[in-house]
């Protein structure tokens, strides 16, 4: 039986740092401008509470998709929040597995994902090839590997805190105070560029919920995981920056670029490996 503080924790944080509908809206597109078809299954590694997994099953009727990740907690709430809400026939295509995403996956999709800087996880080159490996294996003839990526001067500067108000979007208390969420760069060595990170919450009733998540990360730059990703076997790699204008509803636009913006301290890009059919 989940307990309601572990709930809780994981709405607070979608609420705060996660957009399923963004996120599955970037795999199609790019997977549309390489191959110019629709994808049907996707692969999301590292999936936590699956909400990505469950938002692509409901865009088409015969999308699939497989969530992997080790962390029992996080898959049971995933299906509590989520999988279990579905429609019958839209659950049937949604498979979460424990899984470690070292090990490449017997069903091949058309897309695999690593969002929310995941992948950061892997401090070794050998880990990141490994990882990018399993992807590749794991993707059809043509496929994209997304990689949701952060970086810039101010994401390693340290100590750093950055506080935002979150309201409630719906319900009785639609437009009220919810909780106040907290980004903390609490160390980065420029060294080994390993970063240690935390959330925090702290409720409208005054409930303070410190370190919520802690993430101890290998700060990875855009031009080694290319490397990685050339190495293995991808035969492009390319980069989706956002723009300055959101669309009409609000959502960040994302567009391939050959060169870097260094407008913004802190940025987020999409690293994408595609893997083409031979010709």
């Amino acid at each position: 039986m989940l307990k309601r503080r572990v709930v809780d924790k994981y709405r607070l944080y979608e609420a705060a740092v996660q957009d399923a509908n963004q996120q599955v809206g970037i795999a199609e597109q790019v997977y549309k401008e390489n191959f110019h078809s629709e994808p049907q299954v996707l692969k999301e590694d590292f999936c936590g509470t699956s909400w990505i997994s469950c938002e692509w099953v409901t865009r088409g009727e015969h999308r699939e998709s497989f969530g992997l990740d080790i962390d029992v907690e996080a898959l049971e709430v995933g299906e509590y929040l989520h999988r279990r809400h579905l429609a019958p026939e839209q659950r049937k295509r949604v498979k979460l597995l424990r899984q470690n995403v070292l090990q490449p996956t017997a069903k091949k999709a058309d897309a695999v994902a690593a969002c929310n800087f995941s992948y950061f996880i892997f401090q070794q080159r050998g880990e990141l090839l490994d990882y990018f490996h399993a992807a590749y294996e794991s993707l059809k003839s043509n496929g994209v590997f997304l990689l949701e990526t952060a970086g810039g001067p101010g994401f390693v500067e340290a100590p750093y805190k950055e506080t935002r108000s979150i309201k409630h979007s719906a319900g009785k208390k639609k437009g009220k105070k919810w909780f106040r969420y907290t980004w903390h760069q609490r160390s980065f060595d420029p060294q080994y560029r390993r970063g240690l990170y935390s959330i925090h919450f702290e409720l409208a009733n005054g409930k303070k919920w410190k370190d919520a998540f802690v993430y101890d990360w290998r700060i990875w730059t855009i031009p080694e995981v290319r490397d990685v990703l050339l190495e293995v076997g991808f035969d492009d790699v390319q980069v989706y920056w956002e723009e300055d204008d959101p669309d009409e509803e609000g959502y960040p636009i994302y567009s391939r670029r050959e060169q870097g913006d260094s407008e913004f301290d802190t940025w987020i890009v999409y690293i994408v490996g595609v893997k083409k059919s031979p010709a």
